[in-house]
């Protein structure tokens, strides 16, 4: 090997050795900070896992979708409750803020409709009928 060979190594050697790693402790945390209401939706979809045609669940889990607006998961859970129980004025209600929500004014007014047909003493469905006119 030749002397600049050899002076050339050294010199890798030693910048390899004053090239230092960033501490631990600074690093760049990725991980993305749970929210609450993913929290709950894990949560809700572990329980629907046990019990696949709880309406309540469907339900629950349908407006929890509508807090982070995902609006066509919202319509696929509450639409499974009602199939599932069409007999709840709270499920009409939900299906009516998913209807609003899709710009659905008329469905949103006929579930609205329904909810009060459902259970008449239950004021919700008149206090948002009455905010549609």
């Amino acid at each position: 090997m030749s002397r600049s060979g050899i002076v050339m190594g050294l010199l890798f050697l030693g910048f390899i050795g004053c090239v230092t790693k960033a501490p631990k402790d600074t690093e760049v945390e990725t991980t993305v900070e749970e929210t609450p209401q993913m929290a709950r939706l894990d949560s809700l979809t572990k329980l629907l896992d046990k019990s696949p045609n709880s309406a309540n669940l469907l339900n629950e889990r349908a407006k929890v979708f509508l807090e982070v607006n995902e609006v066509n998961f919202a319509l696929a859970d509450v639409g499974r409750a009602l199939l599932i129980d069409s007999t709840k004025a709270t499920y009409y209600l939900t299906i009516s803020d998913v209807y609003f929500r899709l710009n659905k004014s008329e469905q949103c007014k006929k579930a609205l409709e329904k909810a009060h047909a459902i259970q008449p003493d239950y004021a919700e469905p008149l206090y948002r009928l009455a905010q549609f006119e």
